[in-house]
């Protein structure tokens, strides 16, 4: 492995002069002086950043008092089994009459009866969903 007069050296020297640190030049040692000092204050700016952050609501919320109330019927109510998501009308439909389609007719393909007809009722349910 080591020649017995590196081992020697190796392990008889103060441990500062086994390993030392890269020699760089002034310019180099300024450069990484600035480059640590910008880092650090942009780590920093950041770490006030998120505190305020996380840390300004929970003071603001008990400082101030808002007196903010949501109308019922914005509210979701839990607790109970109303699935009345069915194919009933909704909207101006419950009003009165669904308004029509004021739009031009559309083309018949003729690519035969039952085509046309699955076509038509396609485009009669766009036209509907539409006049909304």
């Amino acid at each position: 492995m080591f020649p017995s007069s590196e081992l020697d050296t190796l392990l008889l020297t103060d441990h500062s002069r086994q390993i030392r640190p890269p020699i760089y030049s002034l310019k180099q040692t300024k450069l990484r002086k600035r480059r640590v000092v910008r880092y650090a204050i942009l780590y920093f700016v950041l770490l006030v950043v998120f505190l305020a952050i996380i840390v300004g609501p929970i003071v603001a919320g008990k400082q101030l008092k808002l007196n903010v109330t949501l109308p019922m019927e914005l509210l979701q109510p839990t607790g109970f089994s109303n699935n009345d998501t069915t194919d009933t009308p909704t909207g101006k439909c419950v009003q009165g009459a669904c308004p029509v389609y004021q739009g031009g007719e559309a083309a018949d393909t003729g690519s035969g009866d039952s085509a046309a007809a699955t076509s038509d009722e396609a485009a009669r349910r766009f036209r509907r969903y539409m006049a909304y």
